[in-house]
């Protein structure tokens, strides 16, 4: 049974991506929610392709970073070198409640990055050559 502590939790989590899909969703226009969920107009296939991509990066990258940590031999942090605080884990697989949030959490990273290169490749307010560059050309 799901807590209502859980419920408005979960409710606050996708808030940010349910206010914009349903306003797309009740529009007149098909075409609005598909301009918001595929900015790029992928087909199908590139589009979840690239989703499987973003997520071996980010693995990848966490790997890397994990690695390289412990091939510095650097000291760590005072947070997690006291042994009688051990670092609090929670398992994720298994986990519903952690996977579902993971999962619509990587729908929502993907979503974001979809649209904010697709503003930031057509927008005409966002200098696109090296001449258009200044140290306060985002400040007008």
């Amino acid at each position: 049974m799901v807590s209502g502590s859980d419920l408005i939790h979960g409710l606050l989590f996708a808030a940010p991506f349910m206010v914009p899909a349903g306003v797309a969703c009740f529009s007149e226009d098909p075409a609005v929610l598909m301009r918001y969920l595929n900015p790029w107009d992928l087909p199908v296939w590139a589009w979840w392709s690239a989703w499987a991509v973003t997520r071996a990066g980010v693995g990848f990258w966490d790997h890397l970073v994990i690695m390289l940590v412990k091939a510095s031999n650097a000291k760590l942090l005072p947070t997690r070198s006291d042994p009688d605080k051990p670092v609090r884990f929670v398992p994720t697989l298994g986990c519903v409640y952690s996977s579902i949030y993971l999962g619509v959490n990587s729908f929502l990273e993907y979503l974001f990055v979809l649209n904010l290169t697709f503003y930031l490749w057509h927008n005409d307010a966002v200098p696109k050559t090296a001449g258009e560059l200044g140290l306060l050309n985002t400040a007008g």
